[in-house]
């Protein structure tokens, strides 16, 4: 029997669901957890459909990113008590990306924590209060709630860079500390309460980033971008033209032409919940929606409140201050 084969029956027992789908998203492998978890009693066999036709938003256009641009990924959810560690990987055939796979496995609540001592080999443990996977890490595949906003994010280590950004951002009015993180509250004794830091902003003006930086702008559906934040995006910052939704480059597109502001909301909560997936960038917003497409910051900073406790999503002052005051 080859070592193929010996692997596909390893798996299909194991008491963790994988899943196993080719680049186009064709679902060609569930093991019996796997199907197990996915399928109702009687709902018929889902090997041959497209994984992305059976997601909805904001899952489908997460999903569609791993598939475009492999990387492996990984995150915890909770539901109906029980939490499970999920685990997102490119496979490969004959050195050549296929696909991706997911394992999806129970984990207790609270798990010790090892760490292995440079040198002699053996692992010391830790508190044992190391939650494994602490849900900072939304989004998700298959029936796993994707962005809800449930799980708070980060530590707040986040910066939002030092120095010199530049324009592009549109009209933007000024808040207090352009160009650098605002409102941190000073170091205080002890012996005094300490007072809430600010959200910190994005700069008002934005000319370079740094390799782990998105800017985040108003577009259109058509993915136009032929003036204000747009055109920045498209000339500096790698948007591509006729793509007017998501993540290009070092872009992240939100379009806001194509209606009122309850238009404007889905597209806003896809992209927070596309952050909150991705911890290892931070998302510079600027003023979206408030340049060509008319709308002032009372109207569109309130689509950005669940946006306040993710701390690699940085906001414009402007959208900050609204929101305190809601």
């Amino acid at each position: 029997m080859s070592d193929r084969r010996h692997s596909k029956n390893f798996m299909e027992e194991a008491d963790v669901a994988l899943t196993v789908c080719k680049k186009d998203g064709e679902i060609v492998y569930m093991n019996q957890k796997s199907r197990k978890t996915f399928l109702k009693p009687g709902m018929p066999d889902i090997i041959g459909q497209n994984v992305l036709d059976c997601h909805p938003e904001p899952a489908r256009t997460l999903l569609n990113d791993l598939l475009i641009h492999p990387r492996n990924n990984a995150y915890t959810i909770e539901k109906n008590g029980v939490k499970k560690l999920i685990f997102q990987t490119p496979w490969y055939d004959k050195g050549e990306y296929a696909g991706f796979m997911e394992l999806s496995m129970e984990i207790p609540f609270q798990m010790k924590h090892m760490v292995r001592t440079p040198g002699t080999g053996h692992p010391t443990a830790g508190t044992g209060n190391h939650a494994a996977g602490t849900g900072n890490h939304a989004a998700g595949t298959g029936n796993h709630a994707a962005g809800t906003g449930n799980h708070v994010a980060g530590t707040g280590n986040h910066a939002a860079g030092n120095g010199n950004y530049a324009a592009g951002t549109g009209s933007s009015r000024s808040d207090s500390a352009s160009n650098r993180n605002v409102g941190e509250a000073p170091q205080q004794q002890k012996s005094q309460p300490q007072k809430p830091q600010r959200k910190r902003c994005s700069p008002n003006s934005i000319f370079e980033l740094k390799p782990n930086e998105v800017f985040v702008f108003g577009s259109n559906l058509s993915g136009s971008h032929g003036g204000g934040a747009a055109r920045v995006a498209y000339e500096k910052f790698g948007a591509v033209w006729g793509e007017g939704v998501g993540h290009f480059g070092q872009t992240y597109a939100i379009p806001t032409m194509q209606g009122g502001v309850e238009t404007i909301k889905p597209y806003v909560d896809q992209f927070i919940a596309y952050a909150m997936q991705h911890f290892e960038l931070t998302f510079l917003v600027t003023r979206i929606g408030c340049g060509i497409a008319g709308f002032k910051d009372e109207d569109i900073a309130p689509l950005f409140k669940a946006a306040m406790k993710v701390d690699n999503i940085l906001l414009p002052g402007s959208f900050v201050k609204v929101i305190e005051n809601l």
